[in-house]
Formats: structure tokens, sequence, C-alpha cells
């Protein structure tokens, strides 16, 4: 006797990196069995596309079929890094291929006879129809310039909000069914990280208190505004990490502001990121607005302790703040001396005793719950 073959979903993603909303949806999918999976990758011009084996060690090894194409990119979004990109030459390109792959994909939807279609970021909007059922997650906060993307999410089946601010541009907004999931983490691996083999010679993570920024090096991120603070910061044993890559231009505008400072190290790109958390005592962002992010739950999951723009009245914003209450330190965004008040206090406080957790068991019920609610089942 045959058994009844599982139901498919189509996952369609924006970014394969290491980061941020690509690395939610890993975590996701690398523990997603209630359905066969496929997945639409966004092709980029100046890119390589990854192979499939190598997509396959980032979102799972079940993944079955996998697709490259060209999708739209709207930039709706408050706080994003390059907003000119809706302006290039490259952006008026990439919506004629899109144009172009519309067709590849609507083909790949209709032959694959999927229960739902996820998108994962709001930038994704214009694929939505009223035709088939799509759950879009918003991780980014919408900044209204493009009525239409209201127009197609409303087209929904379901919406996905990462927190309280996401939603919060909504609220006047007649939506279909939606929930507020926070993204599922899973750092208990990071206990197994020892003797971790540095590109610095001059850092010693058993000795000195190690300050981590993580994520594409911005000046929409805060990067050069950290380093200016830091390298105020009067103490010896401390280093600040900096890991991830950056547009050419700002990345050596932040070298060149640091070169005076042998604390600050750039570590690049890392695709093993558990390493970085094992290392690190304090997860760091320097945004000019209350920012939580991806990097700080995982640096609490991690056992780290975690450095946040915004103020403590405002932490009603952050999940599970009474768990984490004691390793979260605020200070006022884009102010050098707030943020250097806190390195100075943290700076003889190394981190030797962590608790490693995950929420990735949770996360998967209450995400296959809620796609039960929004197909009907």
């Amino acid at each position: 006797m045959l058994l009844n073959p599982k139901p498919k979903a189509l996952f369609i993603t924006h970014d394969a990196g290491n980061y941020g909303a690509s690395r939610s949806l890993q975590q996701l999918l690398k523990n997603y069995h209630a359905y066969d999976v496929d997945l639409v990758i966004r092709k980029r011009i100046n890119k390589k596309s990854l192979s499939d084996s190598e997509i396959r060690a980032k979102f799972g090894e079940h993944i079955c079929n996998i697709h490259w194409l060209f999708l739209p990119f709207d930039y709706c979004c408050k706080y994003r890094t390059d907003f000119s990109f809706q302006f290039t030459l490259a952006s008026y390109v990439v919506s004629l291929l899109w144009q172009s792959d519309r067709k590849r994909l609507m083909e790949i939807i209709r032959q694959g006879n999927y229960q739902y279609i996820h998108l994962n970021s709001l930038v994704l909007h214009p694929i939505i129809t009223q035709d088939y059922p799509f759950i879009i997650h918003m991780r980014d906060i919408f900044d209204g310039s493009n009525p239409r993307a209201l127009d197609n999410i409303s087209k929904a089946r379901g919406i996905i909000f990462i927190d309280a601010a996401t939603k919060e541009p909504f609220e006047q907004s007649i939506l279909p069914s939606h929930i507020i999931l926070n993204n599922p983490f899973d750092m208990t691996g990071v206990k197994h990280y020892k003797d971790i083999q540095s590109p610095f010679p001059d850092l010693n993570p058993t000795e000195q208190v190690i300050f981590t920024m993580i994520g594409v090096l911005s000046a929409t991120k805060g990067t050069d505004f950290v380093i200016r603070s830091f390298k105020r910061l009067r103490e010896d044993n401390v280093r600040l990490i900096l890991v991830g890559g950056g547009e050419k231009k700002y990345l050596s505008y932040c070298k060149k502001l640091a070169e005076d400072d042998p604390r600050i190290l750039f570590w690049g790109e890392e695709k093993d990121i558990l390493k970085i958390y094992a290392i690190s005592d304090y997860i760091l962002r320097g945004e000019d607005y209350q920012c939580i992010g991806r990097t700080i739950y995982e640096g609490l999951y991690a056992g780290c302790q975690v450095i946040v723009p915004g103020e403590e009245n405002k932490k009603n914003l952050m999940f599970q703040y009474d768990i984490f209450r004691d390793a979260i330190h605020f200070y006022h965004p884009r102010d050098e001396t707030s943020l250097l008040h806190l390195f100075s206090g943290l700076s003889g406080k190394k981190i030797f005793e962590r608790i490693y957790r995950s929420n990735v068991g949770e996360y998967i019920v209450r995400f296959q719950d809620f796609i039960k609610c929004c197909l009907g089942n």
C-alpha cells in the first residue's frame, strides 16, 4: 500500500546569504518536514549563483527543486541600506528581466500544485496574485512609499509579522489572516566550538573582552559610528570585531577610520557564523533608531550579552525581555558618549557562564498551525 505523498510548498526568497532574512528562512526550512519544499531564489546580475549542493547545505538537504530567477525587488521599507537602488540602471534592467522571468515563475507555480507559496520579504510583494495562496513574511517596516504594496499584501492568504514594529504600519488597514511570530533561533551548536583559530594573531578570546557587529557594513547600520565610539575607549584588553562585507568605497572609509587602532578587527564574510558567537562577549548594533534584529536574538540565545540602540522604556518591543533583561544594555541611538559609557562599563566584564538556547521546535509548531489556519485546514 502506497503512503499518501506529502503536500508541496514553494518558498521564494530574495536572498541566500549568511545573515538576516536568509538566515531566518534557513533555520525554518532545515527543520520543516511537513511539506515537500521547492525553492526559488532571486538571481543577481553581478553575483554568481550558488550550486544546488551549496543551497541545500544552507537551507536543508531535503529541499527538492531549486530555481534561480530574476525577481522583483521593491524598496518600500524603512532603513534599507541603499535606497538609491530604485533609480539605478541596474534596477531598470532587473525590472525588465523580472517581466521576462515572471512567466517562468507562474509556470512553476501552475505545474507545482503547491498548497501555498511563501514569500520571504516585503520586497517581493509584486509576485502576489489572488490566483494562488500566498503567505508573505513581513521582516521589514513598510514605509508607505508604494500604495500598490498594500494592495498586493491584501491579496495574500496570510501575513507573518516578525514583531510589533513590522505590524504597526498596517494598524489601520484591513488585512488577511496574520500573526506576530518572532524568528527561529537555534544557538545550541555554539557550545561545540572550542579553541577557535583566529585569523588575527593578536586576538585572544579567552582573555580579551570581545565586542562584535555582524552583518553588512554600512552607514545605515552605523558601522562608522561604532568605530568612532570604540576608538574613544581607553582600554587595551578589548577588541571590536566587524563581521561581514560591504560596499567597497564605504568599507575603505571604515578601514581608514580604524587604521590607527589595532583593537579594531575586520573579519570579513564568515559562513560558519556560530564560531563568531562562540568567541564574542557582547553583540551590538549601531542603527539610528530602536533596533533589535536577528543578530541580537542570536547573541542572547548563544549566551552572549547585547548592546542595543534604543530606550529601555520601550523594552516591550523585545520578545522574552523578562528572560534576558540582565543581558541587555541600551544606549541612545547614534550618541557616541552613550555608547562609550557602555563600552567602558562592560570592558572589564567578560562572559564566562552561558546558557545555549533554541526555540525552533516551538516556532515550527506555531508556523505550521498558522499555515493550516490560512488554508482552512
